[in-house]
């Protein structure tokens, strides 16, 4: 299964163990550069740096191939957008992270 989380949160990198330990191949995408830089050694997987909620960038990580879209970020709004532009694009399965009541 091919999964792409978006944000390095600690709920995504727990997630992004788990899916690794299982064999999956992982998208991790990033805002900050040296996020990923610190995460590379750690992780096995592919990274990518750039705003998950941004059409462009969900593009580049190949929708049609992806089985799973987290959007896993700290931001629930980020979540959120990024959420509702993957929905209008091809992604199989999306699910996101909300803190906030309201938006529950």
């Amino acid at each position: 299964m091919r999964v792409v989380l978006i944000g390095a949160s600690r709920l995504a990198l727990a997630s992004a163990e788990l899916f690794l330990e299982q064999g999956h191949e992982l998208v991790l995408i990033e805002k900050e550069q040296s996020v990923i830089d610190e995460l590379d050694a750690e992780y096995d997987c592919s990274f990518y740096c750039g705003d998950g909620a941004k059409p462009s960038v969900l593009e580049d990580v190949d929708p049609a191939s992806t089985d799973l879209l987290m959007c896993l970020s700290d931001d629930d709004t980020s979540n959120v957008l990024a959420a509702v532009v993957a929905k209008s694009m091809d992604f199989d399965r999306i699910v996101l992270r909300l803190e906030a009541e309201e938006l529950l």
